[in-house]
């Protein structure tokens, strides 16, 4: 399967061993938290391990919920089951956490941003695709977006703001080059950071190496953050109103 070379450069090469990944991400305020494109905060529960569809189908689902961030006390989140396909299965090396944890979170960031979750409070579970759609087979490499560098500079603002000035730690260092965010976005860490040295000089974080610290501009555009998360909520309402209503 062909893909465009931004996407290839960028996707997780499972060959290589990434041992530092687990201990940065430990150094975040939430390390089961992650932004989508659309400027969705959520924390991930995932339910391990994989277990065979009960349906007849061909897949491996691993059950999990995503719970907003935005809004703690609303207690809203979205239940899903994240269906591999049996090519996707053979071509990683494993169903375990370190091969396929980056997989399903990514494929849920994007069904998010496409209106394919609903947010509760009461859970209804929905289906996930996870397909070899996702996967270079000249390379091993797996993919999701093709992100631009005006996306890049967008999508770490939403990450400074709702992970960083919004979490529980304002202050703390949020990791910029995260290899599961590379792989979501189909960019290479130094294109996260050289996007992070423009957002630096303008007063949007202060940077620490791959590390970023949330800056006074955030605040300034919060107005901007909120109503990108509701135009993706809304989304999401607007598709399942229009699936029930035929």
């Amino acid at each position: 399967m062909a893909k465009p070379p931004q996407a290839e450069t960028g996707a997780i090469n499972y060959l290589l061993p990434m041992p530092s990944a687990a201990e940065n991400r430990r150094q975040t305020p939430d390390p089961a938290a992650f932004v989508t494109l659309g400027g969705l905060p959520l924390r991930f529960e995932l339910e391990w391990p994989f277990h065979k569809s009960t349906s007849g189908a061909d897949l491996h689902v691993l059950h999990g919920t995503i719970h907003l961030l935005s809004d703690p006390s609303a207690g809203l989140r979205a239940d899903f089951a994240a269906n591999f396909s049996q090519v996707m299965v053979q071509v990683l090396p494993s169903l375990a956490p370190e091969h396929a944890e980056s997989v399903a979170i990514n494929a849920v960031r994007l069904a998010a941003d496409a209106g394919r979750l609903e947010f509760l409070k009461s859970g209804k579970r929905l289906p996930i695709e996870v397909s070899s759609r996702r996967m270079n087979f000249k390379t091993g490499k797996v993919y999701f977006l093709e992100a631009d560098p005006g996306q890049l500079q967008d999508f770490l603002k939403k990450k400074l703001f709702w992970l960083g000035l919004r979490s529980r730690k304002p202050d703390a260092r949020l990791w910029l080059a995260d290899p599961w965010d590379c792989q979501y976005l189909g960019v290479l860490p130094d294109a996260l950071l050289h996007s992070a040295q423009g957002l630096g000089g303008g007063g949007y974080c202060r940077l620490e190496g791959e590390f970023a610290v949330p800056g006074p501009k955030l605040a300034q555009e919060q107005e901007y953050f909120t109503a990108e998360l509701k135009k993706t909520l809304d989304h999401a309402v607007a598709k399942f109103n229009q699936a029930l209503a035929g």
